[in-house]
C-alpha cells in the first residue's frame, strides 16, 4: 500500500547531471495524490555536491 524509496545524486561528472535531471524530471511527473518528492540539497557544497530525493507512496486509487 504503501513505502519509501531513496536516491541520491551526484551531479559532479557530466553523466551525473544528466542522471540527477532524469530523475528530477521523472519525480516532478509522480501525482500527488499518490506520492510526496523531498528532494534535499547542500546549498552551501557547491554545483557537484550531493543531492538526495526521497519518494514516499501515500495511497493507491481505487483502493
Amino acid at each position: 500500500t504503501g513505502g519509501m524509496v531513496s536516491v541520491c545524486a551526484y551531479p559532479g561528472h557530466e553523466e551525473g547531471v544528466r542522471e540527477q535531471s532524469a530523475v528530477l524530471h521523472f519525480a516532478q511527473s509522480l501525482p500527488s495524490s499518490q506520492f510526496t518528492v523531498l528532494w534535499h540539497q547542500f546549498i552551501n557544497g557547491g554545483a557537484g555536491a550531493p543531492a538526495c530525493l526521497m519518494i514516499e507512496k501515500i495511497g493507491c486509487q481505487g483502493k
